[in-house]
């Protein structure tokens, strides 16, 4: 997933953190539905300071009825934490905040296995597609995250 798969190669400290993007991924798994992945941070005291923050992008999830990026704004405002929230921009036609929307709704439900989600034609094709990939190991990389989260 990162850009210099051996940091030893990297030009300099900062290359050694270097993510991939969507085409050198979709090259390197030779999967053209490969996007950018997302990236979280832990830090071992669970503070982590927001002084330079510039923006927050989220996804436009809605859950329990309440919408994310104002959620997350209130509570940056209550903060008085700098920068700002945005909703993350999709392409118009593309499916894949629907999908995202969809599987948040399942978790709410209840835990959702991967062999759950493709068995249950209940679901979009679009979201049991993506179990699917991740059950077949075309996305081992994300799938490893996945179960460690």
């Amino acid at each position: 997933m990162f850009t210099y798969e051996n940091i030893e190669h990297a030009p300099n400290n900062y290359a050694k953190a270097y993510i991939k993007r969507k085409q050198e991924l979709q090259q390197t798994f030779d999967d053209p539905d490969a996007m950018t992945p997302e990236v979280s941070c832990i830090v071992p005291d669970e503070k982590f300071t927001f002084a330079h923050l510039d923006r927050i992008i989220v996804d436009p999830y809605v859950i329990n009825g309440a919408n994310l990026q104002e959620r997350i704004n209130q509570i940056r405002w209550q903060n008085q934490l700098p920068g700002v929230v945005w909703a993350r921009l999709y392409r118009q036609g593309e499916n894949r905040m629907e999908m995202k929307q969809e599987l948040a709704n399942l978790l709410l439900e209840d835990f959702v296995s991967i062999p759950a989600i493709i068995n249950n034609d209940n679901n979009s094709e679009t979201l049991r597609d993506w179990a699917t990939r991740i059950n077949n190991g075309q996305m081992a990389f994300f799938t490893t995250d996945l179960q460690g989260t």
